[in-house]
């Protein structure tokens, strides 16, 4: 299943929209019309590790694809 996950980066000066297309490893027999939000949480946490100090990752809608 492939999940379109929208999100904004913020600083005190500015902020920025990104998106991305997150490939989710599921059975091929199984099908949810719910977005992955375990998954696109994951993958959140992850990012916000990278982030440079005074940045906020902050999520937008999440869509199956």
């Amino acid at each position: 299943m492939k999940a379109f996950v929208s999100y904004v980066l913020k600083d005190s000066k500015r902020h920025k929209h990104l998106s991305e297309i997150l490939n989710i490893e599921q059975l091929p027999y199984s099908f949810s019309n719910a977005p992955p939000v375990s998954e696109v949480s994951e993958c959140a946490e992850i990012k916000s590790i990278a982030l440079a100090k005074g940045q906020q990752l902050t999520l937008a809608p999440i869509f199956n694809v």
